[in-house]
Parts: structure tokens; sequence; C-alpha cells
């Protein structure tokens, strides 16, 4: 069974109340469920003021889990399922997981996610599989793209109010055509208009131009 040995951090706290760290190496994953800790206290001191919630993120019929990674309130690590290590994501509940082995194309064996990271247009998680075509452990890439809300203003699509929005509104002036869909100039009131391009549609455009 593939399971990458990976380094562990090991945190202690002494009489001093000082946090020491250092990194232990283990050789396979422990079949528990896993657990995000939390420190509300300001900074990394240990105080007797510290107060930890803590949140099991163990996917409902997994064998097993691990989380890796944090960032923004989301998780990377993988769950064990039908005796498979399955690479995935959470949003800081258990219910939230998505098995990102599943979007792997081609035959796979176990994967694990490493690390996640988000600019609040994307969201790459990398990690590592075992390719069974290539008979080797693969690094892995995984891409989810943010769904963005609609630009008031931006006729055209194009991520921008300029110009072209405006000559959009200009040339589509007056009633909208029956079909649906077929006005994308209608833009007032939001969010479907109101079967007219009008002054009102060219003042959002004015209102938000870059």
């Amino acid at each position: 069974m593939f399971v990458p040995r990976v380094p562990m951090l090991v945190m202690s706290a002494g009489r001093s109340g000082r946090w020491s760290a250092g990194l232990r190496r283990r050789g396979s994953m422990r079949p528990a469920p896993i657990l995000i800790v939390l420190a509300t206290a300001s900074g990394w001191a240990c105080t007797a003021h510290a107060r930890w919630t803590a949140t099991n993120l163990h996917p409902d019929g997994a064998q097993r889990s691990g989380a890796m990674a944090v960032q923004d309130g989301q998780q990377a690590g993988y769950a064990t399922i039908g005796g498979i290590q399955r690479a995935g994501a959470w949003s800081s509940t258990a219910g939230s997981w998505v098995d990102l082995s599943i979007s792997l194309s081609g035959s796979w064996s176990n994967s694990f996610a490493y690390g996640i990271w988000s600019d609040g247009l994307v969201i790459p998680v990398v990690g590592v599989g075992r390719n069974l075509e290539t008979g080797r452990d693969e690094a892995l890439l995984w891409t989810n793209v943010i769904d963005q809300a609609p630009l008031p203003g931006d006729v055209t699509g194009d991520g921008v109010v300029n110009m072209a929005d405006m000559l959009a509104v200009l040339g589509a002036w007056g009633d909208c055509p029956d079909a649906p869909g077929d006005c994308p100039a209608d833009i007032a009131p939001p969010p479907h208009g109101d079967g007219q391009v009008d002054l009102a549609d060219l003042l959002i455009v004015l209102s938000n131009w870059a």
C-alpha cells in the first residue's frame, strides 16, 4: 500500500509556558479521525487563558482520514474509503469533504493532498498519487475556479466596465426582444432588468466605470 513518509511537527510546552517544536518522521498514517485545533489566544504563547476548540473532519463512511494543510478556512488531506486513500479537501466541516481523486483521468490508486492555497480567484491543491498505468508515484495539482459575482455594469462580460459596455447599452436602446436572454444590456433594475434598455441601464454602467 502506498503511504508516503511524512515529517510530523511535534510541539510541546515546558514549565516556562514556552512552546518548542521539532520534526519527527513516521512511516504510516494513524487510523484515527482527524481534528482541527485552534487557539483563540493572541500569539502562539501557551498561557492559562488559551481556549482551544476542536472540529472532527472525519468524512462519513471513511475508515481513516488525515488533514495535512490549512488555508483561509479550507483544509487539504485524505480519507480512506473502500480501502483506497483518496485526496480531498474540506471547508472546516466533515460534511464539506470533497473527493479530489475522482477528477483524476486514467487509472490511479492511493492519492494524498498536502497543500492548499487561494488568491480569491482559484484554489490550487497539491499532492501525490499512485499512477497505475506508469507504476510510479506522481505529483498532482488540482485547481478549482471560484465563482465570481457578476460585476455591475459589465454588459460585455469581460471583467471591466468601460466604453464597450456603454456602446452595448446605446446599441440596444429601447424595448428588449421577446426571447429571454437576448437582451444583455438590460441590467436595471438588478438582477433581471425591466424589459427595456434605457437611462437606468446607462447609469449603472457609468456608476461602475473602471
